[in-house]
């Protein structure tokens, strides 16, 4: 589980360098997710499911790289569209992770917060789906818009800090 939550910490969070690319690449995250989803693999079918969705994340979060480097020409709409792909492959393996920690706590009679973990998910999940659709209109940036899509990255940065914490927790998995 360590894998997973190194990965996770590394999807999570931008730091881009001076020269414009990020020093937490997600590609790298998504395949540490992938190897650590897949090593949980015999514990749970949901560790089996999420990690192929990881692995294709792998390569769909090398795009944004890849044209920074490359200097290929991207509409806003492409880019916009990546992005709302990595928001739900990042939802959907957040949820397999969920689903594979309730199996190990019914399967091996321990309790790891997968209650709390599904209520962390709910509310990032919403935080997500609105920061996906908002992203359409804010292109032509408004300060209405900039100002509720500057609340709700708010919001799911807090969220996401707690379910680093918890999946912290589960690095002893």
């Amino acid at each position: 589980m360590l894998k997973v939550f190194i990965g996770y910490l590394l999807i999570s969070f931008q730091m881009t360098a001076p020269f414009g690319f990020d020093l937490l690449p997600d590609f790298v995250g998504y395949f540490l997710i992938f190897l650590g989803l897949f090593s949980l693999r015999s514990r749970s079918r949901w560790f089996a499911v999420g990690a192929p969705v990881a692995l294709v994340m792998t390569f769909v979060s090398m795009i944004s790289p890849a044209q920074q480097l490359f200097h290929f020409p991207m509409s806003v709409a492409a880019v916009n569209g990546v992005f709302d792909l990595m928001l739900a492959a990042s939802i959907l393996i957040l949820l397999t992770i969920i689903l594979g920690v309730t199996d190990v706590e019914t399967t091996e009679y321990v309790q790891l917060g997968s209650t709390q973990l599904k209520i962390i998910w709910g509310i990032q999940s919403l935080l997500q789906i609105s920061c996906g659709i908002l992203i359409w209109f804010v292109t032509p940036v408004t300060v209405t818009l900039a100002g509720v899509f500057s609340l709700l990255t708010f919001g799911l940065t807090i969220s996401t800090i707690v379910c680093l914490i918890f999946l912290y927790g589960l690095v002893k998995m």
